[in-house]
């Protein structure tokens, strides 16, 4: 319950962070585009001034006659603004001529060399705009507006259009419009600018927003926001892990118990019955009886004297370093030693062979606790197998390293057991289906001896075929 509910906050987490991202992402493109239709009304403006800048320099005279006309009838009011724009592409217009203009029939505006533009424009908002707008024309029809030099001003303005088009448009359209993304994955921002509105010429300026440019501008925003969802993830799988790491410190724990419990009942029952057999004078009179009850008990004893011996060792694990008590002695009789110690069951048929690479094979090391190592490597290997079994011991030296190798044909190890089998309190399912006896200290037991010597231990092993644990220890100098 407490890992859905920590995977549950962690995911939602990351989801309103995400959200407020994207929010920050869509505010981003905003902003841009603010800037973009800014920039680009600026170098409207400055292809204004210039076209303007062109058209005093030319001949040609314009004079402007509009008319405001306002119908009142019995239902509603309309308005109408008639505008008669002249260019005259000879002489100058004189002030009888502007009087006269407007009663002008076309073979008088041909004979003075005059063109004639007229334009009725119904519900205007302003005069402002009529004489805006009357401007424009006269700009646009001296000098007509260009993409290529709109684009020029652009470029020089630092802006990239994906599109720079001419359009005619369906009304009239006095001021300048913006259409703003709809999509944050390939954002377009359109900009629709009249250039000569009474003749309705638009330019349509299309941008495709660049992902690299909107994420410059938020670079704090996205730093601190990777930051808190990392710090968030970190503490999330670390609190993960830690409630991992306990509960399985509290199955070992409780493994262990029980493991203790079952593994003490035996001798415990073992020595009552010999207690009982003593007591018996009888009994005690079977020489056969009493030696096979006293070899009982004395293993039970010995296996009770070894758990113990192997938790006080193991309380060394909260040290830095195992103390070593150095000294030289011949690596071959301890291991010769170890083999004649070792007790080995009356029901089975169990082969021990040893192979040196020489006579003597002298090392300096804690006696000790490297016939601790042999012992219980070949302890596991009795214990570990079945029925007729052979086990095979190997010691040599290369160089400044000695190689110990013991190998047996017993019930061998899985690959998902080898991984764990070093571990503190660690036995696979399969051993505890077979009921078979130990606490799980064994091999952790050995692993922390064969480190206190700086040495390695490697196990090869398939399941049904037998194991093999290869030891390095170094020569202590």
């Amino acid at each position: 319950m407490l890992y859905a509910i920590t995977i549950v906050s962690l995911v939602l987490l990351i989801i309103i962070q995400g959200y407020w991202l994207v929010s920050q992402y869509d505010y981003a493109l905003q902003k841009y585009e603010d800037e973009l239709y800014d920039k680009t009304k600026k170098a409207f403006d400055a292809d204004l001034n210039l076209r303007n800048s062109i058209r005093t320099k030319k001949t040609t005279a314009y004079f402007i006659l509009s008319r405001y006309y306002l119908n009142i009838g019995k239902m509603k009011c309309s308005s109408r603004w008639v505008i008669d724009i002249m260019a005259n592409h000879g002489k100058p217009f004189t002030k009888q001529d502007s009087v006269k203009s407007m009663y002008w029939n076309s073979q008088t505006l041909s004979q003075r060399n005059i063109k004639r533009y007229t334009f009725s424009v119904n519900t205007v908002s302003s005069e402002f705009n009529i004489n805006e707008a009357e401007n424009m024309f006269i700009t646009n029809n001296s000098c007509p507006f260009t993409v290529a030099r709109f684009d020029s001003i652009l470029k020089r303005e630092q802006l990239s259009a994906h599109l720079v088009n001419i359009e005619k448009a369906k009304e009239l359209i006095w001021t300048s419009r913006r259409i703003n993304h709809s999509s944050l994955l390939q954002p377009t921002f359109q900009i629709t600018i009249p250039f000569d509105i009474l003749s309705h010429l638009q330019v349509r300026v299309v941008y495709e927003m660049k992902m690299l440019p909107v994420m410059g501008k938020m670079v704090g925003v996205l730093i601190f926001s990777f930051f808190f969802i990392f710090l968030l993830v970190f503490c999330l799988v670390y609190q993960l892990c830690t409630i991992r790491r306990q509960q399985r410190v509290d199955e070992l724990r409780r493994s262990f118990i029980q493991t203790m419990v079952h593994e003490l009942k035996r001798p415990i029952s073992t020595l009552k019955m010999s207690i009982s057999f003593m007591k018996n004078e009888k009994m005690v009179q079977d020489k056969q009886m009493k030696d096979d009850i006293l070899n009982s008990a004395q293993h039970e004893v010995d296996n009770l004297s070894s758990y113990f011996s192997k938790l006080r060792d193991l309380t060394y694990g909260d040290l830095e370093e195992v103390p070593l008590n150095l000294s030289s002695f011949d690596l071959k009789k301890t291991v010769k030693e170890c083999i004649s110690q070792l007790n080995l069951p009356s029901n089975r048929i169990i082969h021990i062979t040893d192979e040196y690479d020489s006579d003597s094979l002298p090392i300096k090391a804690d006696r000790m606790h490297i016939a601790n190592i042999i012992s219980n490597l070949l302890e596991n290997a009795v214990k570990y197998s079945e029925g007729e079994t052979t086990i095979h011991i190997s010691c040599s030296r290369k160089e400044s390293n000695y190689l110990i190798e013991i190998s047996d044909n017993g019930i061998g190890m899985s690959e998902e057991d080898c991984k764990h089998v070093f571990d503190k309190f660690y036995r696979s399912k399969d051993i505890t289906e077979k009921e078979i006896p130990g606490i799980g200290l064994g091999l952790n037991y050995v692993l922390m001896l064969v480190k206190a010597h700086h040495g390695s231990i490697t196990l090869t092993s398939q399941l049904g075929k037998g194991s093999t644990f290869a030891i390095i220890i170094p020569q202590q100098q």
